[in-house]
């Protein structure tokens, strides 16, 4: 279950970390949900804001991933749970 409800959290974004070049080194900024950057060196250039844009798209990319991969496990869970109870009643 966890898969699926993180698949779903993905989709609309969560807090993520980006790296970004500043300064002449590349640098690791806090990003908000909603692909903006919120703390970290150099957090209000626009280059931090692309990384987490970017970082919030590639995140929303393995979304459909981690949803099949849920509801793959969870169906093969039930499946193998109802084959037990019933083994077990008769």
């Amino acid at each position: 279950m966890f898969v699926i409800v993180y698949g779903v959290r993905s989709i609309g974004g969560t807090e993520g970390e980006a790296e970004h070049l500043h300064g002449g080194a590349f640098v690791t900024i806090t990003c908000s949900a909603d692909g903006k950057a919120s703390s970290g060196p150099g957090f209000l250039s626009p280059s931090a804001n692309q990384a987490c844009r970017r970082a919030r798209d590639d995140q929303r990319g393995r979304a459909p991933y981690w949803l099949g991969g849920g509801v793959l496990v969870t169906g093969v869970g039930v499946t193998r749970f109802r084959k037990a109870r019933a083994a077990a009643k008769g």
